[in-house]
Order: structure tokens, then sequence, then C-alpha cells
């Protein structure tokens, strides 16, 4: 038989795109793996009255919580409100008894402050952009057992 011509195309994905690839992608990994995948967005966020000064925005997929964004405001830096945004997180994480917390991040956006809150370093991408590095954190949860990463 003969395959209809396919069309490719590059362009931010539509909502009904984005939640037909989930649909499928989840069913196939509830197939594969026999356990249930949830998908729960969630944001972490601080407020200076009607401000907001910082946000952890992200996902809970698989039993890990993945932080796709993470920002203070510049002129509230340096003053623990990104230390605490992720105590919550870290508190919310193990309120769901999640595997633990996996966060991407550049070298330009602080890496050491993951360190300094408790993540280890799992990957660094050399070269991401020319001369810089993209890092790969992860926060482990001790009363998780079955998931012993394999260290940098």
């Amino acid at each position: 038989s003969i395959m209809p011509d396919i069309i490719y195309t590059c362009r931010p994905a539509t909502d009904a795109e984005t939640s037909h690839t989930i649909a499928h992608l989840k069913a196939h990994t509830e197939a594969s793996t026999g356990v249930e995948v949830r998908y729960e967005p969630f944001a972490i966020t601080a407020y200076e009255g009607n401000h907001l000064i910082g946000s952890i925005i992200g996902k809970i997929y698989s039993g890990w919580m993945h932080m796709d964004l993470v920002w203070v405001d510049e002129a509230h830096r340096r003053r623990g409100i990104g230390r605490q945004l992720i105590e919550h997180s870290i508190a919310e994480a193990e309120k769901h008894t999640l595997s633990g917390i996996e966060v991407w991040t550049q070298s330009w956006q602080a890496p050491e402050f993951y360190l300094r809150t408790g993540f280890s370093e799992f990957a660094v991408l050399e070269d991401f952009l020319p001369g810089r590095k993209r890092h790969i954190f992860f926060f482990f949860f001790t009363y998780n057992r079955n998931f012993l990463p394999h260290m940098v």
C-alpha cells in the first residue's frame, strides 16, 4: 500500500497536540511498566503582597518531582527565598512519597545553589552553549532504596 504524503512541521504545539502526545506516551509507559503514570503540574510560589517574587514550576511524573522552571526576582535574591522554595518543594515531594526531585540548570544559573540545598549532581553536559555547561541535579529521599543513581 502507498502511504499518504506526510507533512512535517516545526512550530509551537497546540494544546490538542500536547494532550494527544501525552495520552499516547502515558498509555505506552503504563502498558510497558504496569505502573500508573501520574502527570500533575505544580507551582510553588512566593509572593510579597501581590507581587510574585519567586516560583518553582514543574510536574510530578512517574514518582518524581521535575522542576522545569526555578526563579527568584533579581531584587529579592540572596534573602533565602530560593532556599525556602526548595524546602517547600522537598516537603511537598516527601508528603507524596515521591522517589526524589530532579532539576536541570545551566552554568550561568547558579548550579552551586542546588548543591547547597542538598541536591547531588548527576550529570554535566559540556558546551551546552559554547563555553557553558548544563547541570543535572537530583534530590533523593533516603526512604526509597529502589533507586540508586549512578553518580558523576
